[in-house]
């Protein structure tokens, strides 16, 4: 996931990007994972299809190794993963109303991190 938030941060434009770019950031740290049915994908299917979008740009974007230099080693089982990530992205469909205002399964701004 760390590779996978490296290139969304990179992308990021609007909020709903920065939020799912800090979900990344948080099942990377020890997290097992998430559902994506548990997202809020947005409200319109023009805004549904505009962060599916996105993700798959993200996706894209750390298959290049995008920033990879960074981690410090070669993940050996990165592309595999990446390639599975967009897989699912690809074959998931957003209904209406999926995940909208019930928190959309990303962390709050009140949550976000803090540095001491």
């Amino acid at each position: 996931m760390a590779l996978t938030s490296a290139a969304l941060s990179s992308l990021a434009e609007d909020e709903w990007d920065h939020r799912f770019a800090a979900l990344l950031t948080v099942m990377g740290r020890g997290g097992v994972g998430f559902d994506l049915r548990g997202i809020e994908w947005r409200a319109t299917s023009a805004e549904r299809a505009r962060a599916k979008g996105f993700v798959l740009r993200a996706v894209a974007l750390a298959r290049s190794r995008h920033r990879w230099d960074e981690l410090g080693y070669t993940p050996p089982l990165a592309e595999e993963y990446l390639l599975q990530f967009k897989s699912l992205v690809e074959s998931f469909v957003p209904t209406d109303g999926e995940g909208v205002n019930s928190g959309g399964g990303f962390p709050s701004p009140e949550d976000r991190a803090v540095a001491f």
